[in-house]
């Protein structure tokens, strides 16, 4: 995965906001899935390819993986939340039978990153 690998919503989706942040997120897109008590985040965008307020069908590519914003390399930042304006814990999230990706998040200090677990 590189700069503008697709990013697929997961699910239909109803677009909450598409927006440019140009000191923190970048380009962003939250959108709230169909049918769910959660709504995701996804920032850092190379290009945002959707509105807010359109709705989407599953695995629609919202824009592609990149570094705009405050970002010091080509990754995706991922937030979900729920109705209630909570954030989830991403490793507590229900995945509907899948798995959690490969990797862990390593906090240091205010930053977090993302590595490869062991196996």
């Amino acid at each position: 995965m590189g700069e503008g690998f697709p990013t697929p919503v997961p699910s239909a989706s109803k677009i909450i906001i598409s927006g440019y942040d140009p000191v923190g997120w970048g380009n962003y897109v939250r959108f709230q899935q169909i049918g769910s008590n959660y709504s995701i985040l996804i920032a850092h965008l190379q290009e945002r390819l959707v509105e807010a307020g359109q709705t989407v069908e599953a695995m629609t590519n919202i824009g592609g993986m990149g570094q705009t914003g405050f970002a010091t390399g080509v990754h995706w930042h991922i937030e979900v939340w729920t109705n209630d304006g909570s954030r989830v814990n991403p490793e507590t999230w229900p995945l509907h039978g899948r798995r959690v990706s490969p990797f862990q998040v390593i906090s240091y200090g205010k930053r977090n990153v993302l590595r490869r677990r062991n196996k």
